[in-house]
């Protein structure tokens, strides 16, 4: 087992350095930007609306999902953050 986690723990360091050598490229930059406000929540909505107009069931135990996880991931973030 703690071969496995020395692989992984390779692995991660060895992205972690292949991305953060990359910076100053203005692509790499934007795309960072981009995935890191995806996570703000403003496509949230319009993303459940299509959900709902492609498929209202799915749609609909989607939204309770996320729900469900942002009702637990707020408290927990709120927690950790601020000991």
């Amino acid at each position: 087992m703690k071969n496995f986690f020395e692989f992984v723990i390779s692995i991660d360091q060895f992205i972690f350095l292949q991305i953060f050598r990359q910076t100053g490229r203005g692509y790499l930059d934007y795309f960072f930007r981009v995935i890191s406000r995806s996570a703000d929540g403003y496509l949230y909505f319009p993303l459940f609306i299509l959900l709902f107009a492609l498929d209202d069931q799915k749609g609909q135990a989607i939204f309770y999902s996320a729900l469900l996880a942002f009702g637990l991931e707020l408290p927990l973030y709120k927690i950790i953050k601020n000991p």
